[in-house]
């Protein structure tokens, strides 16, 4: 542009001017779109809440929730049962307060320009709001939170990329500039003080003298074709044994069905350890800490829902929330047509997590409960608890990992394990139905869903069967519903009090025999090692 006539570098400029007046009022088209989208879901949930509480006073019924309780009293004070307060570890915040997660952007409002081709890192700038630095322009520059560099994609690249780049690395107060290499070095003409130079191989960065960050996983290798409808699993399991950290690649192939151990869950246990620790999200998040700039956790706080009309199974339940390994979870518990006992409100007192708990008019139905303790958090990923079945500590985890690799709306346990009281003895139920797409319904207790799918059509208001009304409505606004493996949860068939009643021979038709009596702990897959 140096070597244009005034006139043909004025008239350049004016049309650069137009293209970011262009961008920036389609910018804006976008955001009045998103915000009318999401004040029409409010007015939508504005309506039901209405409707609910209209239907109530034609009942006669007290309005919900008759009461709200809390884990303890600050010394002897008396709180007011209309105060909206919520517990945590920490002590009583009112619940309008914002939450520790809001104080910094999540890792997709992170404004990023790069310049990639290694896989590894652009799964990573996935996680962003990336621009690739060939379609960039000055303005996209000037607001990027942060700017990625390759040098392998720099060497590539066309030469007018590369001057751009070096022009403005040279600019004063310039944003920091992380070099991510696949094998070159980077060019040194080009680093500044603050900037940050790592690698995604041991070797590369042992050479170089470079931090070493590995490159994340592919999200899409473990996820089965959506057409196929095929039972059986995606991976190969068999013994119990712990084990040891496996390459990268290998545990990318175990939990996408090439089996690497024979110990039961093995493809289950690599793929927890595969997301936990190499994910773009988590990936991402550990990048922005190496550059200094801050950000909320990737990972989304899923609300475990848990509602019953027996306050004595209530302390169990909790209990196994409690010690769920995903990072962010909370808990609602609707205490339906009783009260909380003098055993629960201790768990609470020491609990660790932020639980809130209502008291539903027994005159309320299981489908109105469930939908009324959903409203009390506002959490993106609900996990439906029972009252009487054991949950392993990695369940809301693993399925957090399900729905992430699948994409799929809703998910559950199709093959599960099933302690039949009246026998004293274990089975696997709906053998071969794991890591699938299904049209049928995965066991209700084990569902764990997007707030979208909720959002749109709820629990229907009946006191039997919700969950089959729910995935049936929630197919018919287009959700996808898998079922993922077997482990980390048992159902406990009592003799009596379950919803769905029918008799043992029934229930056990084609069921395969597992172990005698109850052995919750063998349903638990337990973690990887670390080397």
């Amino acid at each position: 542009m140096t070597d244009l006539e005034p006139g043909r570098e004025l008239e350049q400029e004016l049309r650069d001017e137009r293209a970011r007046r262009r961008a920036a009022e389609s910018r804006i088209e976008e955001l009045t779109e998103r915000a009318d989208l999401w004040k029409k879901r409010a007015e939508e949930r504005s309506e039901r809440i209405t409707r609910i509480l209209e239907d109530q006073r034609a009942k006669g019924s007290p309005l919900w929730p008759l009461r709200r309780l809390f884990s303890k009293r600050d010394q002897g004070e008396v709180i007011p049962a209309t105060v909206e307060r919520r517990q945590t570890a920490a002590g009583y915040t009112p619940t309008s307060a914002p939450r520790p997660s809001h104080q910094w952007p999540s890792v997709k409002s992170v404004v990023s320009v790069s310049l990639a081709v290694d896989p590894g890192i652009t799964r990573c700038l996935s996680s962003f709001d990336d621009t690739d630095l060939t379609r960039a322009t000055s303005e996209d520059l000037d607001r990027a939170d942060l700017v990625v560099i390759d040098p392998e994609a720099l060497a590539q690249a066309p030469a007018e990329i590369q001057k751009r780049l070096a022009i403005w690395s040279r600019e004063v107060g310039r944003q920091r500039l992380l070099w991510w290499t696949s094998g070159s070095a980077p060019d040194p003409t080009l680093i500044r003080p603050g900037d940050v130079t790592v690698a995604n191989s041991a070797e590369t960065a042992h050479q170089h003298g470079l931090r070493y960050l590995p490159g994340c996983l592919d999200p899409a290798l473990h996820r089965p074709d959506p057409e196929a409808h095929r039972g059986g699993s995606s991976v190969i399991e068999g013994g119990r044994d712990r084990l040891s950290s496996p390459p990268l690649p290998m545990i990318e192939a175990a939990a996408s069905g090439v089996g690497f151990d024979t110990s039961p869950g093995a493809g289950t246990a690599a793929r927890r350890w595969a997301y936990r620790h190499h994910s773009p999200w988590v990936r991402a998040h550990q990048l922005l800490n190496l550059v200094g700039l801050r950000a909320a956790q990737p990972i989304p706080r899923v609300a475990a829902i848990l509602v019953s009309h027996r306050p004595e199974f209530l302390p169990a339940a909790i209990n196994a929330v409690l010690r769920q390994t995903h990072l962010l979870t909370e808990l609602v518990v609707g205490v339906h047509g009783a009260s909380p006992t003098a055993e629960i409100d201790a768990i609470l007192t020491s609990a660790s997590i932020p639980i809130e708990m209502i008291e539903l008019d027994r005159a309320f139905t299981l489908g109105e409960c469930l939908n009324l303790a959903i409203s009390k958090t506002s959490a993106p990923i609900l996990a439906k608890i029972d009252d009487d079945d054991h949950y392993g500590p990695a369940h809301i985890e693993d399925s957090f990992h399900t729905l992430a690799y699948s994409g799929a709306d809703v998910v559950g346990k199709g093959a599960h394990y099933t302690y039949v009281a009246s026998r004293d003895s274990t089975i696997l139920r709906r053998p071969g139905l794991e890591e699938t797409y299904v049209e049928g319904s995965p066991n209700g207790a084990t569902l764990v869903f997007h707030r979208k799918a909720w959002d749109q059509v709820g629990f229907p208001h009946r006191p039997r069967h919700v969950d089959t009304g729910f995935l049936r409505a929630a197919r018919e606004m287009g959700a996808q519903v898998y079922v993922g493996s077997r482990w980390e949860f048992c159902y406990v068939r009592n003799p009596e009090g379950h919803t769905w009643e029918t008799e043992d021979e029934v229930f056990l038709a084609g069921s395969e025999p597992s172990w005698e009596g109850f052995h919750p702990e063998r349903v638990e897959v337990p973690d990887v090692e670390p080397d």
